[in-house]
Formats: structure tokens, sequence, C-alpha cells
């Protein structure tokens, strides 16, 4: 016997793939080079599109290190509408990724040997 929706049947899912688990998940992070790791986990905590971590986000730089810099637990983003909706909406990224930015802020700091990077205020 199958159930009925309010739209008749229930079919089943023909990609019925496995979720990771936490575990597996964290596992892969951890191997992700320290760059597409901080990226990711600002999309993960934020629900953020890759097009505004990677696009908009570089135009916020000063005001993401400010609120770092004065030692906020999360981080809040605003951003313009998406989607044909003109008004603007923010969210928030924390603590995993705002510790993941420091790293790689400090790796590129180290790499780049200059000031063009400035992560010395957090």
């Amino acid at each position: 016997m199958h159930a009925r929706a309010v739209f008749g049947r229930h079919r089943k899912v023909k990609n019925n793939r496995r979720q990771i688990t936490l575990a597996e998940a964290k596992r892969i992070i951890g191997l992700m080079p320290q760059r597409e790791r901080a990226i990711l986990l600002i999309i993960l905590q934020s629900g953020m599109e890759i097009h505004a971590v990677l696009g908009k986000m570089n135009f916020m730089y000063d005001d993401i290190v400010g609120q770092i810099a004065e030692g906020k637990q999360r981080v809040k983003v605003v951003l313009d509408g998406r989607k044909g909706n003109d008004l603007t909406y923010f969210t928030f990224f924390s603590r995993d990724a705002i510790q993941e930015l420091k790293k790689w802020c400090a790796r590129e700091e180290e790499r780049l040997n200059s000031r063009t990077v400035n992560c010395k205020s957090w």
C-alpha cells in the first residue's frame, strides 16, 4: 500500500543518494587546501551562494576585517538583493569560518611577504 499525498501517490526517488555523515564531512574539509576550506565554511555557515562569496565579499574586505579585529564572534555580511529582488539582506558566519579566514590570511601574508594582506590587527 502506498501513502497518498494531496497531489497523488508518492513515487520512489530515482537517485536516492546517501547523505554523508558529520565525521565524513569533517574529514573531507580537513583534507581541503586552506583557501577552499575557508570559502566552504563561509558558504556552509552563511548560506551564501558561491558567486556571492567569491565575487561580492572581495568588496567587503575592510568591513569583514574590521569586524574580526573588533573580536566579534559572528561576522555580519550585508548583500544586495538577488534573483530579481532588489531588497538588501544580511547573513552571518561565525567562529569556524573566522578561524579559517585568519589562518588563510596569515599564510597569504607570509607568502606575499608584504602589507597587501594586513591581518596583524586580528
